[in-house]
């Protein structure tokens, strides 16, 4: 046969299968290019150079293998075959792997493995979407919101009187159907809760999917439970600088088993955007990948800016921003924080911002009141209805029945919703 696998592969010193397959290779009696790596790294930065490659051999005992090494092999439409290490309790091939192995595999075993999903070269391989993966990974989804704003606009705020507006919708005596989640990266949701501890939180949770799916009891018990509020609360990033320890598709896996967990899920959210793409450093991409997975992953999104022309600015901006990502403006619901109650005044912020954003305005701003929360939020206590009530149209066009969100079926809202329930509300 002329063409042939590429195969890369990588193994724990003295793996009695890495010999082995070294001298299928070399023997021919496998139809196999064999490049050995002496570890993750160096078999990722080959597998995304210029050359073709069929398959990537690893041994499951290697540290840094999970669903994020995986997925970039998947990038670049490479197979991954993992070789089982007892050691190891992971389910490979719900973390995307084509194959698992046993560590005494026999040739015909690994052929087999190849033939079924790695091609040859030069021949097209396969593509393997993430997007899809990761949308059937949870059958069970509840709606996701993202409340996204500048810092000082009242975004945190905004987002706890959201989740309490839905956590009303949480009968006893089940845990609570919505959660509030903190994915900025100043996070300061466990603060304004008094939560009194720092772990679990975002971290360890992302830190679980990078190697495994957690069921949604697991997640609910890394979550606190905030009972005046009807909420459970999951807290953020203990220190600003840890983003460089998230993955994005454990991010991304992680957001997804928040909906699989949750009816509702409300993030707090930054609003920095900005990828590769747009500045040519794939290290901001990194660090605002909190953000970009949130809005990517949100059903709508929530923009926040304060009533200030500075303010009005500011939060026509986020919503060009927001366009730019891919937003599209139907599911964008604007809120002018800390509002003048006469109704003059508000009709001009209104006429404002649907001049400054043109022909493509998004639904009408709701107007949150400028009252004090500073003695509920210190007391972790109801917030007041001036700042819950107006979210409340919302949450009664959700028709779910009052079960643990396992055991009912998720009504999926569809764009718009937020347009709609706010037409007059100004």
């Amino acid at each position: 046969m002329n063409a042939r696998y590429v195969v890369l592969s990588a193994a724990r010193p003295r793996a009695a299968w890495f010999t082995n397959i070294s001298q299928w290779a070399h023997s021919d009696a496998l139809p196999i290019e064999l490049v050995k790596c002496v570890g993750i790294d160096e078999l990722l930065v080959r597998a995304e150079s210029s050359r073709a490659f069929s398959a990537a051999v690893i041994d499951a005992g290697l540290s840094g293998l999970d669903r994020d090494a995986i997925a970039r092999l998947h990038a670049r439409s490479i197979a991954v075959v993992v070789v089982d290490d007892i050691r190891v309790q992971r389910d490979w091939r719900a973390l995307g792997a084509e194959s698992v192995l046993s560590s005494d595999f026999e040739r015909a075993d690994l052929l087999a493995a190849l033939s079924e999903s790695a091609p040859v070269v030069p021949n097209v391989r396969m593509a393997v979407d993430l997007e899809v993966q990761a949308a059937t990974a949870s059958p069970l989804r509840g709606s996701i919101i993202a409340v996204v704003g500048a810092g000082g606009s009242g975004t945190s705020t905004v987002a706890m009187s959201i989740a309490q507006a839905f956590g009303r919708w949480s009968p006893a005596p089940h845990r609570p159907t919505t959660v509030l989640a903190d994915f900025c990266l100043q996070a300061e949701q466990a603060m304004l809760h008094d939560t009194q501890r720092v772990t679990p939180g975002l971290q360890e949770l992302v830190d679980a999917h990078r190697g495994e799916t957690l069921d949604p009891d697991h997640i609910q018990h890394m979550c606190f439970n905030v009972e005046g509020r009807g909420y459970d609360l999951l807290i953020g990033l203990r220190r600003r600088r840890l983003w460089n320890t998230l993955r994005p598709v454990a991010c991304q896996q992680a957001l997804q088993g928040l909906a699989a967990a949750y009816a509702t899920v409300v993030l707090d959210v930054d609003e920095d955007l900005e990828g590769e793409a747009e500045s040519g450093s794939a290290d901001l991409e990194d660090r605002n990948v909190l953000a970009r997975t949130a809005i990517r992953g949100a059903d709508h999104v929530v923009a926040v800016g304060p009533a200030s022309l500075k303010g009005l600015n500011g939060l026509c901006r986020l919503i060009n921003d927001l366009r730019d990502f891919g937003v599209d403006e139907s599911v964008i619901q604007p809120v002018i924080n800390m509002a003048p109650k006469a109704p003059k005044a508000r009709a001009g912020y209104t006429k404002a911002l649907a001049d400054l954003l043109d022909e493509n305005s998004p639904a009408p701003p709701i107007f949150l009141p400028f009252d004090a929360v500073d003695e509920a939020v210190r007391a972790v206590a109801p917030l007041p209805h001036s700042v819950v009530g107006p979210f409340e149209a919302i949450v009664t066009l959700l028709r779910r029945p009052h079960e643990h969100p396992k055991q009912s079926t998720f009504e999926r809202l569809t764009p718009g919703f937020l347009r709609r329930s706010t037409i007059g509300s100004s």
